[in-house]
């Protein structure tokens, strides 16, 4: 309700015990209108809130989106964090399998897989905060100077408009925040750091040297970890 009005969200914490009393049929318009999902069904609408639920409990937690911790020059950071945690929660909510039988059967033969929610054919812009609760992920994404969420390997695709203020862009990158690296350059102790600070295991040397971790493949790990931290089925 807070983010709908326009509140300000970097002095906001949710407090359980001092919520207001829960309307149901208002907090299930809302996320419906949050989803974004035409016509979505009970397992992805709940999905959506698991998911959301688990990403802004943790930004709760988050050092740089604690209020007076960063001050007033970090301003609108939470909100943008929030943004992008809608979007991020649609995108794990969706499933990819249209059915096109009527039958009441659920064998996977009467399902297909929808051309436009293939894997390969959409972004997949990350933000994960990290169980050490001072540090963040990104991976996936590029933010244009003018705020917007781009894909980083085609920059004439907008995946969302405005996600960011431009003036808290040039704040961050003052800060040496910047959200224009080249992904397909990472080595792959690079892409096993990204993995270890995410899942809160540190990893000095590869694993298995005979394994070739690609960033598709990174981006595969973490969505499958976030999945499991959330019960949302990985299929």
């Amino acid at each position: 309700m807070r983010y709908e009005t326009g509140d300000d969200l970097d002095k906001f914490v949710f407090q359980p015990l001092q919520s207001r009393q829960i309307d149901d049929l208002e907090d299930l318009r809302r996320l419906l209108g949050r989803c974004e999902i035409v016509d979505p069904s009970w397992a992805e609408l709940q999905n959506f809130a698991q998911f959301l639920n688990k990403q802004l409990s943790d930004c709760d937690k988050s050092y740089y989106c604690r209020s007076g911790l960063m001050g007033e020059e970090w301003k609108g950071f939470k909100s943008f964090v929030v943004k992008f945690m809608l979007y991020m929660s649609k995108n794990f909510a969706t499933s990819s399998l249209c059915k096109y039988s009527e039958q009441e059967n659920t064998d996977l033969t009467n399902f297909s897989i929808l051309e436009e929610r293939r894997w390969e054919k959409n972004s997949h812009p990350y933000i994960f905060f990290n169980p050490d609760g001072h540090t963040m992920t990104f991976l996936g994404f590029h933010i244009s100077e003018e705020g917007n969420l781009i894909d980083p390997d085609n920059p004439h695709i907008i995946i969302k408009n405005g996600i960011m203020h431009p003036e808290l862009f040039q704040i961050l990158a003052l800060n040496k925040v910047f959200f224009q690296q080249n992904y397909q350059q990472l080595n792959k102790l690079e892409k096993i750091s990204k993995i270890s600070a995410v899942i809160n295991m540190e990893l000095l040397e590869d694993p298995d040297p005979g394994y070739v971790l690609t960033l598709d493949n990174t981006k595969k790990i973490l969505a499958i970890l976030m999945r499991f931290r959330c019960n949302i089925p990985v299929v």
